[in-house]
């Protein structure tokens, strides 16, 4: 009987069973809501933070081409496109993203 029970806690059921009865019902659980940055951003200036220059990537990968290194206190803009952990941010006539987590 063990055996039924945690089969069915594992597929979000309860199953109920005797040696003349068994019964099985649905456990339902509230879907969680998704976060998808760090920070809420849409056409605003946002600053590099921190003590370190920050990289500005071509795509919103780590791999990916440097198109800028920034000094903290450097004002970007930014559309609020979010990708994983990057932001989009725009330098002049550039675009690049940068980690989310360096911008304020």
């Amino acid at each position: 009987m063990r055996s039924f029970l945690m089969v069915g806690a594992l597929l979000g059921g309860v199953i109920v069973a005797t040696s003349n009865y068994a019964q099985a019902a649905s456990l339902t659980f509230p879907a969680l809501p998704s976060v998808t940055s760090y920070i809420s951003v849409d056409d605003k200036e946002v600053t590099v933070t921190g003590t370190q220059v920050v990289l500005m990537h071509a795509k919103a990968e780590r791999t990916s081409a440097v198109l800028a290194r920034l000094n903290p206190g450097t004002k970007l803009t930014t559309d609020g496109a979010v990708q994983g952990e990057y932001t989009r941010v725009f330098k002049g006539n550039m675009m690049g993203w940068v980690v989310t987590k360096f911008l304020q």
